[in-house]
């Protein structure tokens, strides 16, 4: 049955499909949007914990800046924040998952994009507390990337992030083509977001491609074609 909130929410809310918040006013715990529910609240302007986004959900929030915790966005969801410009904890773009971030300037923990999410957040500066590359140092380690990866079969795997030493990934190869400086930054932040740091969070989606699919993207970089 199909439940109604209002007012303050002191601790976390949960929705299920069907249900209506809109008149909800605050959340000081988590927000959790299960598998198909529409999620339209215009009075709250924060979620003190995380927010969970399930398989197939809607979640407009069309005034909350910021999320305290962490924010999972799973397959086949959209969420929409226009607002925000922080979130506490990690980001998890799911696989066809969309993600709308436009004023997010900050993620407190790692990110990861899986095949086919899209994730556009052009105002992101910081992933756990590092700065993010320029765009053009983006795209000139990403061409680099590319054509060491494809220099020869046995450079590129998709199924580890660095494999006999001379082998890597697509977030592997910048780790590597970095130095010291990149290793460095894998340790701290873990691969994922060094290579998200490294080399912006349009080539994040591509981390955890098949080979062949890689592949022909990076063939497509190596060439000039935008991927």
């Amino acid at each position: 049955m199909a439940k109604t909130y209002k007012g303050a929410i002191a601790g976390d809310l949960i929705l299920e499909k069907g249900d209506d918040a809109s008149q909800v006013t605050s959340i000081g715990g988590s927000l959790d949007v299960r598998q198909g529910a529409q999620c339209d609240l215009p009075q709250v302007t924060s979620i003190g914990g995380y927010l969970d986004v399930s398989e197939g959900a809607q979640c407009d929030l069309p005034q909350v800046t910021s999320i305290g915790g962490s924010l999972y966005v799973s397959e086949g969801a959209q969420c929409d924040l226009p607002q925000v410009t922080s979130i506490g904890g990690y980001l998890y773009v799911s696989e066809g998952a969309q993600c709308d971030l436009p004023q997010v300037t900050s993620i407190g923990g790692y990110l990861e994009i899986k095949p086919r999410g899209k994730l556009t957040a052009p105002n992101l500066k910081t992933i756990n507390g590092e700065p993010i590359s320029a765009p053009a140092d983006q795209a000139a380690l990403l061409k680099q990337v590319a054509d060491h990866a494809l220099a020869a079969p046995e450079n590129f795997t998709m199924s580890d992030w660095h494999a006999c030493g001379t082998a890597h990934c697509i977030a592997g190869w910048a780790v590597h083509l970095k130095g010291e400086e990149g290793y460095a930054l894998e340790k701290k932040v873990g691969p994922a977001t060094a290579g998200a740091l490294l080399l912006g969070t349009d080539a994040a989606a591509m981390f955890f491609l098949s080979k062949d699919e890689a592949t022909g993207r990076l063939e497509m970089i190596r060439q000039g074609v935008v991927a």
